[in-house]
């Protein structure tokens, strides 16, 4: 049996984050964080949003 470590993580870079929430491209992670839709936070030079902010914002945001 193999583990994807994507289930462990707790926090994604933006690539991965863009990724996580249906393929968007970075840009558009980038904007939904300086929209304050999506928090963040960096390590030196490096952005990273937690993984319960991604789910956070894919609940918010499913068409009901």
């Amino acid at each position: 049996m193999t583990i994807n470590t994507a289930d462990r993580k707790a926090a994604y870079s933006i690539k991965e984050a863009a990724e996580y929430i249906g393929g968007i491209h970075e840009s558009a992670m980038y904007r939904l964080i300086w929209d304050k839709q999506i928090k963040s936070y960096k390590i030196g030079r490096r952005r990273f949003v937690l993984k319960t902010e991604l789910d956070k914002y894919i609940e918010e945001n499913m068409e009901k």
